[in-house]
């Protein structure tokens, strides 16, 4: 009776111990974790466009919400592949001023900066948004 009793207490101390690592492993910096989007839509104006590249993987999609979406089990859904079109804008400015004002601006038109080159007394930010 001893004996089932400490080789339970070993089994079970060496199994949480498994368990615990491999739990601390995934929480670790540069692990790979699941990818988790919400999205709560209150009404069909505030609907947000998505585009799914190749990646040669089956992607779970849960959605919820009206209206409802249902597939019979197998089922094949059509897709198309479009490439983003982006136009630039080059953003040129004093490296002595603050840059704060001027990109919050850009970035109210939908701009988004990519890159910062210091070339003599000025800053060239490039700037992007899709066309």
């Amino acid at each position: 009776m001893k004996r089932s009793l400490i080789v339970c207490g070993i089994l079970g101390g060496t199994v949480l111990a498994g368990a615990s690592s491999t739990f601390a492993r995934q929480n670790q910096p540069g692990m790979p974790t699941l990818a988790q989007v919400y999205i709560q839509n209150r009404d069909r104006s505030e609907a947000i466009p998505i585009k799914v590249q190749n990646t040669g993987d089956s992607l779970p999609v849960i959605v919820v919400g009206m209206p409802t979406v249902s597939f019979a089990q197998n089922a094949v859904v059509g897709t198309m592949s479009a490439r983003q079109v982006w136009e630039y804008r080059r953003l040129v400015i004093a490296t002595t001023n603050d840059v704060t004002p001027s990109l919050n601006e850009a970035g109210l038109q939908g701009w988004e900066a990519v890159t910062a080159v210091t070339a003599g007394s000025n800053t060239i930010w490039t700037l992007k948004r899709p066309k």
